[in-house]
Protein backbone atom coordinates (compact mmCIF):
# COMPACT_ATOMS: atom_id res chain seq x y z
CA UNK A 1 0.00 0.00 0.00
CA UNK A 2 2.65 2.53 0.72
CA UNK A 3 5.30 1.79 -2.40
CA UNK A 4 5.01 4.34 -4.97
CA UNK A 5 6.58 2.18 -7.98
CA UNK A 6 4.62 3.39 -11.40
CA UNK A 7 3.34 0.06 -11.90
CA UNK A 8 2.12 -2.01 -8.50
CA UNK A 9 1.00 -5.78 -8.66
CA UNK A 10 -0.58 -6.72 -5.41
CA UNK A 11 -1.70 -10.58 -5.69
CA UNK A 12 -3.04 -12.61 -3.01
CA UNK A 13 -6.20 -14.81 -2.52
CA UNK A 14 -9.26 -13.94 -2.11
CA UNK A 15 -10.70 -11.87 1.15
CA UNK A 16 -6.96 -11.33 1.28
CA UNK A 17 -7.81 -6.87 1.49
CA UNK A 18 -7.25 -6.13 -1.92
CA UNK A 19 -9.89 -4.12 -2.98
CA UNK A 20 -9.98 -2.22 0.68
CA UNK A 21 -6.11 -1.40 0.01
CA UNK A 22 -7.24 0.13 -3.36
CA UNK A 23 -9.96 2.11 -2.00
CA UNK A 24 -7.83 3.57 1.01
CA UNK A 25 -5.28 4.38 -1.41
CA UNK A 26 -7.53 6.04 -4.12
CA UNK A 27 -8.99 8.05 -0.58
CA UNK A 28 -5.75 9.31 0.35
CA UNK A 29 -5.04 10.29 -3.25
CA UNK A 30 -7.47 12.30 -3.85
CA UNK A 31 -8.57 13.70 -0.75
CA UNK A 32 -4.63 14.58 0.44
CA UNK A 33 -5.63 12.95 3.89
CA UNK A 34 -4.47 10.19 5.66
CA UNK A 35 -6.53 7.66 7.89
CA UNK A 36 -5.60 8.28 11.39
CA UNK A 37 -4.55 4.76 11.63
CA UNK A 38 -2.05 5.44 8.69
CA UNK A 39 -0.53 8.85 10.33
CA UNK A 40 2.71 8.31 11.12
CA UNK A 41 3.28 5.12 8.69
CA UNK A 42 1.59 6.52 5.01
CA UNK A 43 4.47 8.49 3.02
CA UNK A 44 3.08 11.53 3.13
CA UNK A 45 5.72 12.05 -0.22
CA UNK A 46 3.51 9.73 -1.33
CA UNK A 47 0.29 11.39 -2.03
CA UNK A 48 -0.24 13.26 -5.17
CA UNK A 49 -0.16 17.06 -5.21
CA UNK A 50 -2.84 17.19 -8.32
CA UNK A 51 -5.85 18.42 -7.42
CA UNK A 52 -8.48 17.35 -9.55
CA UNK A 53 -6.89 13.54 -9.19
CA UNK A 54 -9.01 11.27 -11.73
CA UNK A 55 -9.16 7.46 -11.47
CA UNK A 56 -10.37 5.06 -13.16
CA UNK A 57 -11.18 1.21 -11.35
CA UNK A 58 -11.96 -1.83 -13.38
CA UNK A 59 -13.27 -4.57 -11.99
CA UNK A 60 -14.49 -8.07 -13.41
CA UNK A 61 -18.10 -7.68 -14.36
CA UNK A 62 -21.38 -5.52 -12.72
CA UNK A 63 -21.98 -7.79 -10.06
CA UNK A 64 -17.90 -7.56 -8.63
CA UNK A 65 -17.87 -4.21 -8.95
CA UNK A 66 -21.31 -3.81 -6.30
CA UNK A 67 -20.39 -7.18 -4.11
CA UNK A 68 -16.56 -6.15 -3.62
CA UNK A 69 -15.35 -2.66 -5.35
CA UNK A 70 -17.76 -0.17 -4.83
CA UNK A 71 -18.40 -1.19 -0.82
CA UNK A 72 -14.86 -0.79 -0.27
CA UNK A 73 -15.07 3.02 -1.50
CA UNK A 74 -18.47 3.40 -0.34
CA UNK A 75 -16.41 2.51 3.29
CA UNK A 76 -13.50 4.21 3.05
CA UNK A 77 -14.22 7.69 1.55
CA UNK A 78 -13.68 10.51 3.72
CA UNK A 79 -17.14 11.62 4.17
CA UNK A 80 -16.27 15.79 4.38
CA UNK A 81 -15.73 15.09 0.76
CA UNK A 82 -18.78 13.35 -0.36
CA UNK A 83 -21.37 15.82 -1.50
CA UNK A 84 -23.78 16.55 1.02
CA UNK A 85 -21.87 14.18 3.23
CA UNK A 86 -23.73 11.43 1.50
CA UNK A 87 -22.72 8.60 -0.84
CA UNK A 88 -26.07 8.41 -2.43
CA UNK A 89 -25.18 12.62 -4.06
CA UNK A 90 -21.67 12.08 -4.81
CA UNK A 91 -22.10 8.68 -6.28
CA UNK A 92 -23.76 8.22 -10.01
CA UNK A 93 -25.13 4.70 -10.63
CA UNK A 94 -25.54 5.81 -14.06
CA UNK A 95 -22.63 6.99 -14.79
CA UNK A 96 -20.68 4.70 -12.39
CA UNK A 97 -19.04 7.96 -10.97
CA UNK A 98 -18.03 8.86 -7.64
CA UNK A 99 -17.41 12.14 -7.50
CA UNK A 100 -15.27 14.15 -4.52
CA UNK A 101 -15.66 17.44 -3.50
CA UNK A 102 -14.82 19.74 -0.44
CA UNK A 103 -16.89 22.86 -0.73
CA UNK A 104 -17.18 23.75 -4.55
CA UNK A 105 -13.92 22.21 -5.21
CA UNK A 106 -13.69 19.05 -7.09
CA UNK A 107 -11.01 17.08 -5.23
CA UNK A 108 -11.70 14.25 -7.98
CA UNK A 109 -13.27 11.11 -9.49
CA UNK A 110 -13.44 7.49 -9.25
CA UNK A 111 -14.90 5.87 -12.67
CA UNK A 112 -15.92 2.16 -12.34
CA UNK A 113 -15.72 0.19 -15.52
CA UNK A 114 -15.90 -3.83 -16.01
CA UNK A 115 -13.97 -6.40 -18.38
CA UNK A 116 -17.43 -7.01 -19.62
CA UNK A 117 -17.31 -4.13 -21.47
CA UNK A 118 -16.09 -3.16 -25.05
CA UNK A 119 -12.86 -2.16 -25.32
CA UNK A 120 -14.19 1.32 -26.84
CA UNK A 121 -15.78 2.18 -24.04
CA UNK A 122 -12.42 2.93 -22.70
CA UNK A 123 -11.27 5.61 -24.38
CA UNK A 124 -12.31 9.05 -23.23
CA UNK A 125 -10.69 11.91 -20.64
CA UNK A 126 -7.45 11.76 -19.42
CA UNK A 127 -6.33 10.14 -16.31
CA UNK A 128 -4.28 9.97 -13.24
CA UNK A 129 -4.69 6.61 -12.11
CA UNK A 130 -6.17 3.34 -13.19
CA UNK A 131 -6.56 0.29 -10.69
CA UNK A 132 -7.84 -3.15 -11.88
CA UNK A 133 -9.53 -5.09 -9.24
CA UNK A 134 -8.57 -8.66 -10.72
CA UNK A 135 -6.68 -9.02 -13.74
CA UNK A 136 -8.03 -7.10 -17.08
CA UNK A 137 -8.10 -7.72 -20.46
CA UNK A 138 -4.93 -7.24 -22.31
CA UNK A 139 -6.84 -5.17 -25.18
CA UNK A 140 -8.44 -2.89 -21.70
CA UNK A 141 -5.10 -2.20 -20.18
CA UNK A 142 -3.69 -1.15 -23.65
CA UNK A 143 -6.67 1.29 -24.15
CA UNK A 144 -6.04 2.51 -20.57
CA UNK A 145 -2.60 3.44 -20.70
CA UNK A 146 -3.38 5.95 -23.68
CA UNK A 147 -4.83 7.88 -21.17
CA UNK A 148 -2.18 8.60 -19.59
CA UNK A 149 -0.53 10.50 -22.55
CA UNK A 150 -0.91 13.66 -20.56
CA UNK A 151 -0.15 12.92 -17.18
CA UNK A 152 3.19 13.92 -15.50
CA UNK A 153 3.32 9.95 -14.49
CA UNK A 154 2.14 6.31 -15.10
CA UNK A 155 0.00 5.10 -11.97
CA UNK A 156 -0.88 1.66 -12.61
CA UNK A 157 -2.24 -0.37 -9.91
CA UNK A 158 -3.14 -4.44 -10.27
CA UNK A 159 -5.11 -6.32 -7.51
CA UNK A 160 -5.63 -9.38 -8.29
CA UNK A 161 -6.05 -13.26 -7.35
CA UNK A 162 -4.32 -15.13 -10.14
CA UNK A 163 -6.67 -17.65 -10.74
CA UNK A 164 -6.18 -18.30 -14.25
CA UNK A 165 -2.66 -19.06 -13.33
CA UNK A 166 0.41 -17.34 -15.59
CA UNK A 167 -1.23 -14.85 -18.30
CA UNK A 168 0.05 -11.70 -20.31
CA UNK A 169 0.37 -9.74 -16.86
CA UNK A 170 3.22 -12.49 -15.76
CA UNK A 171 5.06 -11.66 -19.11
CA UNK A 172 4.12 -8.38 -19.89
CA UNK A 173 4.19 -7.22 -16.50
CA UNK A 174 5.91 -9.07 -13.87
CA UNK A 175 8.67 -10.38 -15.65
CA UNK A 176 9.61 -6.68 -16.12
CA UNK A 177 10.22 -6.00 -12.34
CA UNK A 178 13.49 -5.47 -11.52
CA UNK A 179 16.46 -2.98 -12.14
CA UNK A 180 15.61 -0.04 -14.04
CA UNK A 181 12.04 -1.46 -14.40
CA UNK A 182 9.31 0.89 -12.02
CA UNK A 183 7.47 -1.81 -11.31
CA UNK A 184 7.15 -3.13 -8.17
CA UNK A 185 4.82 -6.71 -7.26
CA UNK A 186 3.84 -8.23 -3.86
CA UNK A 187 1.92 -11.42 -2.71
CA UNK A 188 -0.34 -11.17 0.08
CA UNK A 189 -1.22 -14.23 2.22
CA UNK A 190 -4.90 -15.24 3.51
Amino acid sequence: LVDDHDINLTAGGNQSGKSTCGAIEDAIDISKQVPKALEGIYPLEKIPKKIPFNVRTVGVDHTQLLNTVIPAYRQWMPREFLIKGSWEHSFSSERRLLTLKKGSKVYGTVEFMTNAMEVEKFQGPPLDKVNYDEEPRQDIYKENLLRFVTAKRLRVRFRMTPTRGMTWVKSDIVDKEGPGSNIKCFKLAT
